[in-house]
């Protein structure tokens, strides 16, 4: 259990952590629906583990998954130009089917 309330902590498959501020879930919907729902696990112990047959997430390709929801978070409804958001060539390929997966909203 994360012991920081509004923050939830995120193991990856290949047992990575991440702490995350539970307001960036909102624009990805498998992650927003398992931290909002007491009837999951992991709405009530805030400790969402990623395992699945389907789709591996990787510490790698969720702390860029991470970086796009605090990039997200951050420039929408700004009244500033926003950046770019970039992937690198060499994970965008990993990056993809991860964001399918989980329903990143993009």
């Amino acid at each position: 259990m994360t012991s920081v309330p509004g923050f939830v902590r995120i193991v990856t498959t290949d047992g990575h952590e991440f702490v995350a501020d539970e307001k960036i879930l909102d624009q990805c919907d498998v992650l927003k629906k398992m931290v909002a729902s007491e009837s999951f696990e992991e709405g009530t112990t805030k400790t969402i583990v990623l395992k699945s047959d389907w789709c591996v997430i990787t510490g790698k390709i969720m702390q860029k998954v991470l970086e796009y929801l605090y990039y997200r978070y951050r420039h929408t409804d700004s009244p500033e130009p926003i950046p770019e958001f970039v992937v690198e060539d060499d994970i965008v390929l990993e990056v993809l089917p991860v964001a399918n997966f989980l329903g990143l909203n993009y």
